[in-house]
């Protein structure tokens, strides 16, 4: 990207403080891979292995329909901060209530 094009973007310090860590496998490239990632990480945990079968299921399915809610929220944030933004674990955890509400509001 020429240097013309690149504009400056005020971060909260957790944010910055996020994007200057260089943790191994800390960065997942693309909309797509993130919300996998997300989705693996709320379907792998010690209480989602002691649901039934079928209790997995509907919890799956539970945390596919947040997509739409979640590329909402992720085209806010693109809209704040650019396009090729770095998303942080930080910019996640501050994202998901919004994410809640809005797949909330979508049911309604």
């Amino acid at each position: 990207v020429p240097a013309a094009l690149v504009e400056p973007v005020a971060v909260g310090a957790a944010v910055a403080d996020s994007l200057l860590r260089d943790e191994p496998g800390g960065h997942i490239e693309g909309t797509s891979a993130f919300f996998d990632a997300f989705t693996a990480a709320l379907t792998s945990g010690p209480k989602f292995s002691t649901l039934t079968a079928a209790q997995q299921a509907v919890a799956r399915e539970k945390v596919q329909s947040l997509r739409p809610a979640y590329e909402q929220e992720l085209a806010a944030l693109r809209a704040t901060r650019g396009q090729g933004a770095t998303v942080t674990d930080v910019d996640i955890r501050e994202m998901m209530p919004r994410v809640m509400a809005r797949a909330a509001r979508a049911a309604t």
